[in-house]
């Protein structure tokens, strides 16, 4: 089974290393340790919504582009 992959690059005549969809996603906890948020905030954010994220069954999945978002 192979792994979706996403280039870095809009134009598709430039080669460069894919990147895994699953690397582009965020646990709650890798998350809160990158922003200096704790666990806690970062679950009520996401709730409310003013961070966003996706559930999958029990866990939290945040894009790694919320980085930029919240600390901007």
């Amino acid at each position: 089974m192979s792994v979706p992959t996403r280039s870095l690059s809009d134009d598709s005549e430039n080669e460069c290393d894919p990147i895994p969809f699953a690397a582009i996603f965020l646990t709650l906890e890798e998350f809160s340790a990158i922003i200096g948020m704790a666990p806690n905030t970062v679950r009520d954010r996401l709730k409310k919504g003013s961070i966003r994220g996706a559930k999958s069954g029990r866990l939290w999945r945040i894009p790694i582009t919320e980085i930029g978002r919240v600390l901007g």
